[in-house]
């Protein structure tokens, strides 16, 4: 069925056929007979450099349990911002961290949905604690590396 589609489509188009895909947008594919396995280790190995987090320890949870996000209307934020604990974190920084994990999250890690989508809220104006929680959900991404999608065991 592949090989004739395949056929169909080198006689409208000049193609190369180069077998099974192993790599495909940032995602490493695994193909065995009966199950394909997606992952993407080399790309959470890109942004922890690109945000200079390489190095940094990691941890076993994709958000602190004690951590409180909240709204800038919130009483805790404005407390916090007359004293000067929350200040403003870079903007473009938040937002091209946050954008990395969506696409992590929506390519092969679902188990950081929750995470990413309540740290995505804050992309307007976003604080140092927003900040903070998307490093330590980088740290969560970092200990998982490994992990992926699983597609299977598919009949024969």
């Amino acid at each position: 069925m592949v090989d004739e589609g395949k056929a169909m489509l080198a006689k409208q188009f000049p193609i190369t056929d180069l077998g099974r895909a192993h790599y495909f947008l940032g995602i490493q594919i695994v193909q065995l007979p009966c199950q394909i396995t997606l992952n993407q280790a080399t790309y959470i190995q890109k942004i922890l450099q690109r945000f200079n987090m390489a190095n940094t320890y990691m941890v076993s949870t994709p958000l602190n349990p004690g951590t409180r996000l909240e709204s800038l209307t919130g009483t805790r934020t404005l407390i916090q911002e007359a004293e000067g604990k929350d200040s403003d974190a870079d903007e473009t920084a938040y937002r091209s961290m946050i954008g990395s994990l969506m696409y992590l999250m929506l390519c092969t890690r679902p188990n950081i949905a929750f995470a990413v989508g309540a740290l995505s809220r804050y992309n307007n104006l976003p604080k140092e604690s927003y900040m903070d929680a998307a490093k330590h959900l980088l740290r969560y991404v970092k200990k998982t590396s490994h992990l992926g999608l699983r597609l299977g065991p598919f009949a024969r």
